[in-house]
């Protein structure tokens, strides 16, 4: 019976007895939460989200659920272009709806296009996993941001109540850092890839890359010389990546020395009206791909490429600016937290090792010459004149002043002549020998003790 006293028939076609008594509990318990004005449960949400859309129908013609239960978008690949519309309403970035679709490639390919999305589960979830790593071959990083994103969808339907929970809630989605692919590129490297350059744009590009650290090619996109500050030898870089953190969405860089020929290069360079540092890109715009290029120009240079061309350029840099400058001031200047590049971009560098064996200089190399002031062999030999005689000469010299006030602060306190250490009981060595191999630590024990 409905709200209004009116009897309601739902048909269920051909099925079996315990199937329909099934249907009838579930359906008076819709009836229930209705009457009430209460949610429904989520094992009863869960079992809604799940029936095909012929049942939701009759359900939604029964007055038992709402339209929103029954809209196409409840199947995976309508709900996903849903999903995705907005961001291109809101005129996102190129590369995120390109991601996005991605995401979208690989969940449709799995699944299916007309997979009820209530109906997959936290083992579905994963078997794509599973999937995505093994049949799809996806490294581990990818594979992470696809069920990122995933995760990132089936959360929009959990906040729009097309379905109780989230399958993807559960995997781990965070980037990892992958220490193989860092590599440290040299300044002689890099110095020969900007010789073998073909034009000036691209000797600019790939040192701003590796000596100024910005990120290729979505913060050269948009640089003008207005940003460029000549007389104090700085430029403002505009960061898409971290625009949506407050606080984020630009830096200023200094025009480091290794920067400023290739800057004035470029600037004489440039024709007249050029308000862009890199005009040739403004069309291609953060989604150029400058990765084939740069690739001949390496191999031009008679080098072999490394990986993640511009990123472990950029690392290069963080790596170095944190060996000369204090870690907030690099990280301001590469626009990254200390986390991150702790996580992603410093590195252990040959340099690091050759100036660990060198030798010591300042106060430890200082300290490494004085002389003892006791040697051993006056202690053994028991010449207590030797001893006196040391320190008589260490006090002559400037760098024992110190020692020798301190040591005379000592003797006027009057300490005992038998040491603060209590003595060695002989007993212990037995019986005192003539002439055997123990005659030396008897010798050693008593001058101890006195």
């Amino acid at each position: 019976f409905s709200l209004h006293g009116k009897r309601k028939t739902i048909h269920l076609g051909k099925t079996s007895q315990r199937a329909a008594e099934s249907v009838r509990t579930r359906v008076e318990a819709l009836v229930s939460c209705a009457e009430l004005q209460v949610p429904c449960p989520d094992d009863l949400q869960r079992w809604l989200a799940a029936l095909p859309a012929e049942m939701l129908n009759k359900l939604q013609a029964a007055g038992l659920v709402k339209c929103d239960a029954a809209r196409p978008e409840a199947t995976l690949a309508a709900f996903l272009d849903s999903w995705i519309q907005p961001y291109r309403d809101r005129d996102a970035k190129n590369w995120t709806v390109t991601n996005l679709l991605r995401a979208k490639t690989y969940l449709v390919e799995f699944f299916g296009p007309e997979r009820e999305i209530g109906s997959i589960t936290a083992g579905d979830a994963d078997k794509y996993w599973n999937w995505l790593t093994g049949p799809r071959k996806l490294a581990l990083n990818t594979a992470r941001r696809a069920c990122g994103r995933a995760r990132q969808a089936f959360k929009t339907a959990v906040r729009s109540k097309i379905i109780p929970e989230n399958p993807f809630a559960d995997l781990k989605c965070a980037v990892t850092p992958n220490a193989k692919r860092l590599v440290f590129v040299s300044r002689a490297d890099i110095t020969k890839v900007i010789d073998c350059c073909p034009n000036v744009p691209w000797r600019l590009l790939v040192s701003l890359a590796r000596y100024g650290g910005l990120r290729i090619p979505s913060e050269i996109v948009g640089l003008t010389w207005a940003d460029v500050n000549w007389e104090r030898e700085r430029f403002l870089v505009r960061s898409p990546k971290t625009e949506h953190h407050f606080g984020k969405e630009s830096r200023i860089v200094p025009i480091f020395s290794e920067l400023r020929p290739f800057f004035s290069e470029a600037f004489e360079a440039a024709a007249e009206g050029d308000t862009l540092v890199f005009p040739w890109l403004a069309e291609r715009g953060a989604g150029a791909n400058l990765r084939t290029r740069f690739l001949k120009i390496i191999a031009k240079a008679g080098l072999t490429p490394w990986p993640k061309l511009f990123v472990n350029l950029r690392s290069s840099r963080a790596t170095e600016l944190v060996d000369k400058y204090p870690s907030h001031v690099a990280c301001a200047w590469l626009g990254h937290t200390h986390e991150i590049a702790e996580r992603h971009y410093r590195q252990v560098t040959d340099d690091h090792f050759e100036s660990a064996v060198k030798e010591p200089t300042g106060p430890i190399q200082e300290a490494a010459r004085i002389p003892t002031r006791i040697s051993t062999r006056a202690v053994l030999a028991g010449d207590g004149n030797t001893v006196q005689e040391n320190n008589s000469q260490n006090e002559e010299t400037p760098e024992f002043q110190g020692f020798a006030i301190r040591r005379k602060s000592l003797q006027d306190n009057k300490l005992p002549k038998k040491g603060l250490e209590p003595p060695l009981p002989l007993r212990e060595l037995g019986p005192e020998p003539s002439a055997s191999a123990n005659s030396a630590t008897w010798a050693v024990v008593k001058q101890y003790n006195k």
